[in-house]
């Protein structure tokens, strides 16, 4: 790719589906992993939660050059940029 950035919308739409999916269909698989036993369950839940969006937003910076400032993620950001929508 020699220095060329993909667009950060086309990346952030293909970023998001792998969420969307395990989010959709959530609910088929967690009683089968409640049943096996409450450590499978967990490592699912923090699979879901903390190592897909991390891996996601690792993608979203190293193929858009999205940075962690632009989706919210900043020591910059004050109460009062929080409260205005």
């Amino acid at each position: 790719m020699s220095g060329t950035r993909i667009d950060a919308h086309v990346v952030a739409g293909w970023v998001s589906l792998p969420f969307i999916f395990l989010g959709t269909l959530d609910g088929f698989w967690k009683t089968t992993l409640v049943q096996q036993g409450l450590l499978a369950f967990w490592v699912y839940d923090f699979v879901k939660w903390i190592f897909v969006p991390s891996v996601l937003m690792l993608i979203l910076h190293r193929l858009a050059a999205v940075s962690p400032r632009e989706y919210g993620l900043s020591a910059e950001f004050g109460i009062s940029d929080i409260l205005i929508v």
